[in-house]
């Protein structure tokens, strides 16, 4: 059995790794800000060519995607070419290594949640407040300690997916060139995927395909958390009830899912009335009002989310490594 076809694996590993320990770092040139970039600088031009219909989102789209996949291929073959001419496979593996890295961010999601709980274990709303409007959507100006609390646990639930659960699901199949399709997807429906007069034609496809993308880890999340809980003695039942009652609640098919596995698992209750762009929006409610929001279901959540994820690593490292043994074989 040839060692070096678990090459890619090997890979993988230490980008999770190398994820756990030091995060991603926040700089002007890491690969998802590039291609937020990008889609400012390309929306123009296309909506100037083909207007803000849907047959221009949907190029629009399709072009963002495979370019970026495009991008990181044309490099890993550039650094193929320096590899073979000095017999080893170091400028590919670093070229490889680095956007695998560049594409999960559990330990970014953790250092922020702690970081908005830590202020709110000093009472620190505004800044608390500050802190949590630089990671979600939602106006927070005016949202009260409970409200700030909802608003982390409903976002590290959900960042699960989009920052752990999908990328390494990707990247398992297809490496680092499908997984930074799928960021380039992700962030075309965070900046693109709205429902307003501005997208609500341009910005269809991008959502539709992000909706795509996210539909199966978004379920392989769901029994993550419950096995998460199930170590953690969190009530795993009251997961999967929670779960299939009210995950579909949403209008998005995938993220009350993890939302509703993690409300369920800390039997506290998501969702309910947000502003959005200076509009109102009450959005369904998400599990029981069991017990009161406290900062500590901040914690707890991160917890679960990150037991899960190290549970989808290790199921997903041996799953791909057994299809890579019978191939070999």
């Amino acid at each position: 059995m040839d060692i070096a076809r678990f090459y890619p694996l090997m890979i993988i590993t230490a980008a999770f790794v190398f994820d756990l320990l030091i995060g991603d770092p926040g700089y002007p040139y890491h690969p998802v800000r590039l291609i937020g970039r990008l889609i400012i600088v390309l929306e123009k031009r296309f909506r100037r060519i083909a207007g803000g219909r849907i047959t221009a989102g949907c190029l629009f789209g399709l072009t963002i995607t495979g370019g970026s996949a495009g991008v990181v291929l044309i490099l890993i073959t550039a650094a193929g070419l320096g590899d073979n001419l000095t017999g080893y496979p170091v400028f590919s593996t670093l070229v490889v290594l680095y956007f695998l890295y560049s594409g999960i961010s559990l330990k970014d999601l953790y250092n922020k949640a702690m970081e908005i709980y830590f202020l709110l274990e000093k009472n620190d709303l505004k800044e608390a407040r500050f802190k949590l409007s630089r990671i979600v959507g939602r106006e927070t100006d005016a949202l009260t300690k409970e409200g700030i609390i909802r608003a982390v646990v409903e976002t590290v639930a959900e960042n699960m997916v989009d920052g752990v659960i999908s990328p390494l699901f990707y990247g398992f199949i297809g490496g680092a060139p499908l997984m930074t399709a799928y960021k380039a997807v992700n962030t075309l429906d965070s900046m693109v995927g709205y429902k307003n007069k501005k997208y609500f034609y341009f910005g269809r496809f991008s959502a539709r395909l992000d909706d795509v993308a996210n539909f199966i880890p978004a379920r392989i999340s769901l029994f993550m958390i419950t096995i998460a809980a199930l170590l953690k003695r969190k009530y795993p039942l009251r997961v999967l009830r929670i779960a299939f009652r009210d995950g579909q609640k949403n209008p998005s098919p995938n993220s009350g899912i993890s939302e509703a596995a993690i409300a369920g698992a800390l039997g506290i209750q998501l969702g309910g009335p947000c502003i959005y762009h200076g509009k109102r929006i009450v959005k369904p409610l998400i599990g029981d009002n069991i017990k009161p929001l406290h900062p500590d279901h901040i914690k707890e959540a991160l917890g679960l989310v990150i037991c899960g994820s190290v549970l989808f690593f290790i199921l997903g490292l041996l799953a791909t490594g057994f299809v890579y043994w019978l191939v070999i074989k």
